[in-house]
């Protein structure tokens, strides 16, 4: 934790003050991350040290997303592992019209909303309405 703060306080002074920057990095993912901007490249990553779940048979790996680098390239294996270190939550269904929504029900919105949507119905029949009036009155002087 101190050497964060020394980091940090390195790096406010060299904004405020124009001091020296140190160009130490930490890469380590179970310490606080410390790249300076330049510092890294892809080229420098590499490969995964370990693929969590990874098969010994092609067959299997080939099934099984978590395969040999031989089968995959480095940014699958990469999400791989990222993915088995820090499992995702399932998504939930997104309804098709969340207005409709009832875990969301207000009535005084809601009210507000169907008013707005007749006044939209309404105003789309009059373009409606328009638009075959003035393809008739056309269609009659041609």
């Amino acid at each position: 934790m101190e050497a964060l703060v020394m980091k940090t306080r390195g790096l406010l002074g060299h904004l405020v003050f124009k001091t020296q920057l140190s160009k130490s990095i930490q890469t380590d993912h179970t310490k606080p991350l410390y790249v300076l901007a330049g510092m890294d490249a892809s080229n420098q990553i590499g490969m995964p040290q370990a693929v969590v779940g990874a098969s010994s048979s092609p067959l299997d790996a080939y099934n099984s997303y978590a395969s040999p680098s031989l089968y995959w390239s480095p940014m699958d294996q990469w999400k791989q592992l990222f993915l088995s270190t820090f499992p995702q939550e399932a998504e939930a269904m997104v309804p098709e019209d969340p207005t409709k929504d009832s875990k969301y029900n207000e009535n005084i919105i809601d009210s507000v909303r169907s008013q707005k949507d007749e006044e939209l119905e309404r105003f789309k029949k009059q373009q409606e309405r328009k638009m075959r009036d003035e393809a008739r009155r056309e269609g009659k002087l041609l």
